[in-house]
């Protein structure tokens, strides 16, 4: 079982899987010399390893009925062999996660797997390794169903452990509670500095400290807390490891602080004209070359947003073909490991990923330009697939796509001076980002052009509320403190 333990461990984050599968070896070629349970536990790993979960055409139909892979139901027998063996309930519940619907409904694996965790908890509120499990399966589709004292009680059980302490503010993040998300992520940061600098550890070895410092600079964002993103993206960028388990080649969002390390903060805010600047003077290694192909890309993007803004159409619909004409350059393959072919930089970002956040940001652009053609049909087709292609992205923790695409929709509908829809826009951003400043900002401005005082006023009073902590010489803010007193002098009158 110590061989085991020692498969468990070196197979986590699977940056060297030869040592892992080495020691499951040993303890299956020592397993007859187990205990019967001993055994179950053993031959589970092995199947699980000749046979790892995986996405398929399967997985994909909301309608398929939830098989028992060989894994779960030697786990099954554990569990019938012993009902007290908690640890064995826990990997039994994880064999049975199958994801999501699209409607965000659980599929029956995850139902069966969620509901096995919930009684855990119940039974064994202050087992470390129920809670740890249980907050990444629910966070996903139903970060409320975690209530408050649960969130917070995963990092006091486990004070010392970076990743501990970090968990809770996802489940912080997806209800809206960027403070107390705040909190989690920078004392998580705390725990690993200490850990990283009394141990000599370095980040590879601390998977955690980069995935937390990215998960903060988002929280800070929807925060309003521009500065403190900034700060921490520039620490970002001098945080990277080696490996993949830091370098996050896979991530977008990584990618963008490359290029600038105040990117995604001016992406996040919609300022396509400093965000255009921002790429104009970059200049990533030639050798990157799919970072080099996200900066082109993401320029004619942010140009043909600067040129809507400006209400240029035929100069927006020029950078929109040149974006399509890139896109048509399909993603290089990769080796069978998942790196990068042969001479290419290991240090550079993965293609597919750069392309699919594209394809989103084509649609946008795609959308925004129709609507300001007066094309409504053709432009609500539009933003639907981008839309779409948001979802497709899958769900990731921070979200890979730094702005939701219903605040795009938002501007493009309030430039047209479709009001109501323009709400509706917004709306569906903020069911991504609740409590955000920015879908909140949008909203308020969206009823002010309507001339609907009394809901611009609700709105603007919602943003001061969710952005008490932000930096107050935001625009948003300037605007709504302008309005509310306003507001309050006339009804004072």
């Amino acid at each position: 079982m110590c061989w085991w333990g020692l498969y468990q461990s070196e197979s986590f984050r699977d940056n060297d899987t030869t040592k892992a599968k080495q020691s499951l070896a040993t303890a299956k070629k020592l397993s007859k010399h187990a205990t019967e349970p001993e055994k179950l536990y053993i031959q589970a790993a092995v199947q699980s390893e000749d046979h790892p979960r995986k996405s398929s055409k399967h997985d994909d139909d909301d309608n398929a009925r939830h098989r028992d892979s060989n894994e779960t139901k030697t786990l099954r027998k554990l569990v019938a062999m012993n009902p007290l063996d908690v640890e064995a309930k826990v990997l039994l519940a994880e064999s049975m996660l199958n994801g999501f619907k699209k409607n965000g409904d659980p599929k029956p694996g995850t139902v069966e797997g969620q509901a096995t965790l919930a009684q855990i908890l119940v039974e064994h509120p202050r087992r470390l390794r129920r809670q740890s499990f249980l907050d990444p399966r629910c966070r996903t589709r139903q970060p409320s169903r975690i209530r408050p004292r649960q969130r917070a009680q995963l990092a006091v059980l486990a004070p010392a452990s970076g990743h501990m302490v970090h968990m809770p503010g996802h489940i912080f993040y997806r209800t809206g509670d960027y403070e107390a998300a705040r909190i989690s992520f920078e004392h998580s940061m705390n725990v690993d500095e200490t850990y990283m600098r009394d141990h000599h550890v370095k980040a590879d070895d601390d998977w955690n400290y980069v995935h937390n410092l990215m998960y903060l600079i988002a929280d800070l964002l929807e925060a309003g807390r521009v500065a403190e993103a900034s700060q921490m993206s520039a620490k970002l960028n001098s945080a990277r490891g080696d490996t993949r388990a830091t370098l996050y080649v896979f991530s977008t969002r990584d990618g963008l602080t490359r290029l600038n390390v105040a990117l995604p903060v001016v992406l996040r805010a919609g300022d396509w004209a400093q965000t255009a600047e921002m790429l104009e003077v970059s200049a990533p290694d030639k050798l990157l070359t799919n970072l080099v192909w996200l900066r082109g890309t993401l320029l004619e993007y942010a140009r043909g947003m600067v040129a809507l803004d400006a209400g240029n159409t035929p100069e927006a619909a020029k950078h929109l073909d040149a974006l399509n004409a890139a896109l048509k350059v399909k993603p290089e393959e990769k080796t069978m490991a998942g790196m990068p072919m042969p001479g290419a930089s290991s240090m550079d970002m993965e293609k597919d990923a750069a392309h699919s956040f594209m394809d989103v940001a084509a649609l946008e652009l795609q959308g925004a330009l129709l609507t300001a053609q007066g094309k409504p049909t053709e432009a609500d087709a539009a933003f639907q697939k981008a839309t779409a292609a948001e979802a497709d992205l899958g769900y990731r923790e921070p979200p890979y796509y730094i702005r939701p695409v219903g605040e795009t929709r938002g501007d493009a509908l309030l430039r047209a001076g479709r009001f109501a829809d323009a709400k509706h826009a917004y709306e569906d951003a903020l069911r991504e980002r609740p409590n955000s400043g920015y879908p909140l900002y949008g909203l308020a401005r969206a009823s002010a052009a309507a001339k609907d005082s009394d809901a611009a006023t609700a709105a603007y009073a919602r943003l001061l509320a969710a952005w008490t902590h932000a930096d107050a010489d935001l625009a948003p803010l300037r605007e709504a403190r302008r309005w509310m007193q306003n507001h309050a002098m006339l009804t004072a009158e």
